[in-house]
């Protein structure tokens, strides 16, 4: 749209020094009002249509904006994902006593101590989430979903 109205603003200028040439060799006194007039009218269009044309500017400008902060935003979304799925492949599913499956950091060899237990709801969303135990450990809670699990089934 700004192109053809850039285009129209062009024309109604070009129009305009035409008519500046023919009223240069103008003697009519009324011939020159009309023709000054009639320049003036020109000159006020065009003003507008370019002042229209800034106008298209600025809002594609803004939506431009806009598009290049979604698409920042996008790329660290995507970033997250693509960084969670090459640390997911450090976990693995694990079937709980009660039969409800959490995941785990693989073991490394040699290692002493349990890896603790991830919510698999949060990680499905791609998050890890540490289910934290109760005091005496029969109960695993996440403190972001709210997903909860005895160790053991309970009677």
């Amino acid at each position: 749209m700004a192109i053809a109205e850039a285009a129209a603003v062009v024309t109604t200028l070009k129009n305009a020094s035409d008519l500046v040439q023919k009223l240069r060799s103008s003697q009519s006194k009324e011939e020159l009002q009309a023709g000054i007039a009639a320049l003036t009218e020109m000159l006020v269009n065009a003003r507008i249509a370019a002042l229209d044309i800034l106008e298209q500017k600025a809002l594609l400008m803004d939506e431009r904006t806009s598009l290049n902060g979604r698409i920042e935003t996008l790329e660290r979304e995507n970033r997250k994902l693509v960084d969670f799925d090459d640390q997911s492949q450090k976990y693995e599913r694990v079937k709980m006593p009660t039969g409800i499956f959490v995941y785990r950091e693989k073991q490394a060899a040699g290692g002493n101590s349990q890896p603790p237990y991830l919510c698999p709801h949060c990680f499905a969303e791609k998050k890890a989430r540490i289910l934290q135990a109760s005091s005496d450990g029969t109960f695993f809670q996440c403190h972001d979903c709210r997903f909860g699990e005895y160790l053991n089934p309970q009677p």
